[in-house]
């Protein structure tokens, strides 16, 4: 959890309230994630989020990379509670013909409030996992 609030915090600042409509496809974003993946063959966590203007942006990149964990596409690796998170392809993806995502939720957005929230992601009790 401490990863992904660090990745929210360096969202820009919005100081205005404004009502937009936003679609992210979460298909989209994983086919996106693997070919960032079959590039650089390991990427940080932060990495994956580098683009992210919104917040529906890095909750669809972060959907994409759990839906990747799940079927053990992707594993995820990190040294000590709080170190850097890296992202591993468990194949070089050339076996993806026969895997479909379109069984996945395909897009996220609507009608978004984009405001400050009124309050902070939870800091983490001592003693739990980052």
């Amino acid at each position: 959890m401490h990863a992904l609030k660090t990745v929210v915090k360096r969202l820009p600042e919005k100081k205005y309230h404004e009502v937009l409509r936003e679609t992210v496809s979460l298909t989209q974003r994983i086919y996106e994630v693997i070919e960032i993946l079959k590039g650089k063959g390991r990427v940080e966590f932060d990495e994956l989020f580098a683009d992210a203007q919104s917040r529906p942006q890095v909750i669809v990149t972060f959907l994409s990379l759990l839906e990747l964990l799940k079927r053990r596409l992707v594993r995820a690796q990190q040294a000590l509670p709080g170190s850097i998170i890296h992202i591993f392809p468990t194949g070089d993806f050339s076996d993806l013909g026969g895997v479909s995502f379109e069984d996945v939720e395909g897009d996220y957005g609507g009608a978004a409030e984009e405001e400050p929230l009124d309050h902070e992601l939870p800091d983490e009790e001592p003693g739990s996992v980052q």
